[in-house]
């Protein structure tokens, strides 16, 4: 039981390194590209004409200045692939806004970028944060994670079955 604290105290510090680093993604002079990518992204996950955008405050000019492109090359790619161009609308939501970016010596939720796109009154929701997708990620590879730190667990040895042969 002690070791099993250990590794998830061992994972626990390695995931809070991991967020530190995401939080400067959104620094990168690449990251508006970054949420273009995630706008067409989240466009094609749920597939609705009358799409929601929201974001960070601090992210507000950046998703404003990326819509535009983001629609124009969703319409293309579907046009492309399907042969017809979706009408769609993609507004930003200028009210409510995601948590804000981590900052040294504060705690409480925060969102280090992305975006989160919804239709038909959050009724259909692509969360496409930086945040949601290193989750998803962090947990879809925990079982390769804890191979390289702890290294290969022993396969677990079954019992021979006492079953009754068939005749």
């Amino acid at each position: 039981f002690k070791q099993m604290k250990e590794r998830d105290e061992i994972l626990k510090v390695l995931k809070d390194y991991s967020n530190k680093q995401m939080a400067s993604v959104a620094s990168n002079p690449k990251y508006p590209q970054l949420i273009k990518a995630l706008i067409i992204e989240a466009l094609m996950t749920i597939m609705e004409k009358n799409v929601e955008v929201r974001c960070r405050k601090e992210d507000v000019e950046i998703v404003r200045k990326q819509i535009e492109p983001a629609l124009k090359a969703y319409k293309a790619l579907m046009k492309k692939e399907c042969g017809a161009e979706p009408n769609v609308t993609l507004t930003l939501n200028e009210k409510d806004f995601l948590a804000a970016g981590p900052k040294s010596g504060s705690s409480g939720v925060t969102c280090c970028g992305g975006v989160i796109l919804s239709a038909r009154n959050g009724k259909i929701v692509c969360r496409n944060t930086l945040d949601a997708r290193y989750e998803k990620a962090f947990t879809d590879l925990l079982p390769v994670i804890r191979e390289m730190l702890f290294g290969a667990r022993a396969a677990a040895v079954s019992k021979p079955s006492r079953e009754m042969p068939h005749h």
